[in-house]
């Protein structure tokens, strides 16, 4: 009996042992299922969450763009504002006087502290149509009263030289720098002289970008005149009665540093484009990721022909010289991996 009371006891164990180590084995199985499923479960609870805060984040920045967006774009109506009254005192002063001499000119704008007033303003005028058989007398009054630079030996040079069946040239103009050459013919080169006789024809101010003599780029806007100060409704009655361009020649950067002010993540640039101006608004949410919104304005009524319109051509342009506006805006969001 005690020996096989000894090998019982022998086998009890073993057996017992095997019956543990299967156990042990499906535990195993089953704790190692389970971390899995936490893991995964870990990993997509830390995915939806990032996307959660990314997404709450990029709200905020939207809203924080939006905001100082309008802000920055207020501002930069309000300076458009004023350079408009600008452009309507001038254009009143020389449909009075549109003969007067440039040192008249000189002293009424002296009178009304134009340069002082508006800092980003680097030069205005007027320009005028001089035809061929009048550019001996132009010449002459320019050099007694010169409205820009004369020629080294203090003559009237026209630039770029050339024998031309008109001229447009500057009558008066004051400026805060070095002047431009008086002779020089703004009609001799495009785009210029597009813009220039589209704006005399439909009675619209022109808008070019302009960096004479080695400047920082400006923005040049063209305003028609006419006598008595009002614009004729039709194409031939705005050429009969066609006095000149109100011409002004404006530092961007300033009206935008202004516009700036309180805005040190933000900003904004001008775009320029013939026949049409952009407007930027840059709002950088986080590294890497950027939010833009594209404000484009274009208008646009050139006649590439000369004569006397019909009546019906004239009631089309009536309804033709409409601003095209478009509002773009684009998102770029940086995934970090």
């Amino acid at each position: 009996m005690a020996g096989r009371g000894a090998k019982y006891s022998e086998v009890v164990p073993a057996a017992f042992l095997s019956v543990q180590r299967e156990g042990g084995s499906a535990r195993y199985r089953v704790w190692m299922a389970v971390g899995a499923v936490l893991v995964v479960a870990g990993i997509l609870v830390t995915v939806f969450a990032a996307v959660a805060v990314a997404r709450n984040d990029a709200d905020k920045s939207r809203q924080a763009f939006r905001s100082s967006s309008a802000e920055v774009a207020s501002t930069l109506q309000l300076a458009i504002q004023h350079e408009e009254d600008l452009i309507a005192n001038v254009s009143g002063h020389v449909a009075e006087t549109p003969s007067a001499p440039n040192s008249q000119f000189v002293r009424w704008a002296s009178s009304v502290r134009a340069l002082e007033r508006y800092p980003e303003l680097a030069s205005m005028g007027l320009g005028v149509i001089v035809p061929a058989q009048e550019l001996p007398a132009f010449a002459r009054r320019a050099v007694i009263d010169p409205a820009g630079a004369l020629s080294a030996d203090g003559g009237f040079d026209v630039l770029p030289p050339g024998k031309r069946s008109f001229y447009c040239l500057t009558l008066v103009s004051i400026s805060r720098g070095p002047a431009y050459p008086v002779g020089f013919d703004y009609c001799a080169t495009e785009p210029i002289r597009s813009a220039a006789l589209s704006s005399r024809d439909s009675g619209l101010s022109a808008y070019l970008p302009v960096q004479l003599g080695g400047t920082a780029l400006m923005l040049s806007i063209q305003t028609p005149v006419y006598r008595g100060g009002v614009v004729p409704p039709t194409v031939v009655r705005r050429r009969e009665a066609f006095l000149g361009w109100v011409g002004m020649a404006f530092v961007p950067n300033l009206v935008l540093d202004r516009a700036l002010q309180g805005h040190p993540d933000t900003a904004v640039a001008f775009r320029y484009r013939q026949g049409s101006s952009n407007v930027v608004f840059r709002w950088e949410y986080k590294p890497g990721s950027t939010l833009f919104a594209i404000w484009n304005s274009g208008r646009q009524g050139f006649l590439p022909r000369e004569g006397n319109e019909s009546f019906r051509g004239d009631v089309n342009n009536l309804f033709d010289l409409h601003p095209a506006n478009t509002f773009l805006i684009k998102v770029s969001y940086w995934l970090n991996r």
